[in-house]
């Protein structure tokens, strides 16, 4: 059996919407965020890291072989005291072109890190991730779509479009390098743009990840 052949029969993509699905998209983003040697946020003694802007978003959830394995939101831009406000603005600022009132910001990536035997078993490790961000990002666009918003925005490291254009996927910079948990930068591209990439992209995964079987990790 093929990767991608292989990860669609064991990955299972969905919107989170009860509170045991929500809950298990905090507890993905506390394991990658604010546990390990480097954490990014601070401890929760819950175990669930969370924000205000988790009100207003939609969190995706990926399941693997029906357990918990990544997450990622999509937040809305929304009006507070009279301006339009996303997570990102708190620490950048974009281009005046930037069409706030119609925009949405994806963040909050989390795939806690597996331990890897051997290299060949890390080298699909990353490929599951790029597959399961994929299809993450399809839904979340999709949902973008469906609120009536036009155009999808990132703040991530500046390494990030070299990664995505794995996935066929290419971002314009909308804004200038920030120091924030190291250094990040502002990326946008319309929904519509980013869908076409995204699904061309899904369509395509076997010819664009890099080839092998999925290590056997069921048990």
């Amino acid at each position: 059996m093929d990767f991608c052949q292989n990860a669609s029969r064991r990955v299972k993509v969905l919107q989170a919407k009860s509170r045991r699905s929500i809950t298990d998209c905090f507890r993905l983003r506390h394991q990658a965020y604010c546990e390990g040697e480097c954490p990014l946020e601070p401890y929760q003694y819950d175990g669930l890291e969370r924000d205000s802007w988790d009100e207003y978003a939609v969190h995706a959830l990926a399941l693997l072989d029906g357990d918990p394995y990544a997450t990622m939101r999509l937040v809305p831009s929304v009006s507070r005291g009279g301006e339009l406000l996303l997570p990102m603005l708190e620490h950048c600022k974009v281009a005046s072109e930037v069409p706030l009132p119609k925009a949405v910001e994806f963040s909050r990536w989390a795939c806690p890190k597996r331990e890897a035997a051997n290299e060949p078993v890390q080298r699909h490790a990353a490929n599951l991730q790029s597959y399961v961000r994929a299809r993450l990002l399809i839904l979340l666009i999709s949902s973008g779509v469906e609120m009536g918003r036009t155009y999808g925005m990132f703040l991530a490291e500046p390494k990030l479009p070299k990664c995505l254009m794995r996935l066929g996927i290419v971002l314009n910079q909308i804004g200038e390098e920030v120091p924030f948990k190291g250094v990040r930068a502002p990326f946008g591209l319309s929904l519509d743009a980013l869908l076409a990439q995204v699904a061309e992209c899904d369509s395509g995964l076997l010819y664009l990840l890099r080839p092998g079987e999925m290590p056997n990790v069921a048990d």
